[in-house]
């Protein structure tokens, strides 16, 4: 195993939620392993978009976080990226064990 994926393998439960750098290591960490939903909600404006599960990965990858909040149990994260044809968007996720992307600006 890698030393960088050793090191994503080692990150814990965010006690800090706006250390985005901890944050983006475990969205990617999820991204990765396959632990991923996509709500109805966000499949929807994918659609309304013409965004795809490629744009979708390409965001989470190299995109940056922007913002974070818990409007409800579970802190929520905006990211702002790119598609893969270089459109300007942003998804939101949650992470809840999963991560669950929320929505698709």
């Amino acid at each position: 195993m890698s030393p960088e994926i050793e090191r994503m393998a080692e990150i814990s439960p965010i006690s800090n939620p706006g250390n985005y750098k901890l944050a983006l290591q475990r969205i990617k960490k999820l991204f990765n392993e396959g632990t991923t939903v996509v709500t109805a909600h966000a499949r929807l404006r994918m659609g309304q978009r013409r965004l795809t599960d490629i744009d979708l990965a390409h965001c989470i990858r190299y995109g940056r976080i922007i913002e974070h909040s818990k409007p409800m149990t579970y802190w929520r994260y905006t990211m702002l990226g790119q598609s893969v044809e270089k459109r300007r968007m942003k998804c939101v996720v949650e992470i809840n064990g999963n991560l669950m992307i929320v929505t698709v600006i």
